[in-house]
């Protein structure tokens, strides 16, 4: 769910004067080095919308279906690259492909 579903008119209100703000950021952050990270679950046009994800300089991808690959990077390299058993690893949107640390916590 996006937020706004089930929200009522004032909540509505509030939620697109928070996204115009984080737009503002990450449009006006890229000329003065402001760093904008933004992470989500489910990232597809309606969670991020476009004129933020146009704004994102760096963009890094788990294992991901050709779809939500498409939506994150650009192109579908998340999941042509990226073993369906490869956990904690990812991809960058420069085709940077690399190992997160995995903690188990069976071993802690």
């Amino acid at each position: 769910m996006n937020g706004k579903t089930g929200a009522d008119s004032e909540r509505k209100k509030l939620l697109a004067q928070i996204e115009n703000r984080r737009s503002t950021i990450a449009r006006q952050g890229r000329a003065f080095g402001i760093h904008l990270i933004l992470a989500t679950q489910r990232p597809d046009a309606t969670i991020i919308p476009g004129q933020i994800r146009n704004n994102m300089d760096f963009r890094v991808c788990g294992r991901a279906d050709s779809v939500l690959s498409q939506i994150i990077l650009d192109n579908t390299s998340a999941a042509e690259q990226i073993p369906k058993d490869a956990r904690g690893r990812f991809i960058t949107g420069d085709g940077t492909v690399f190992q997160g640390y995995l903690f188990d916590e069976g071993q802690l």
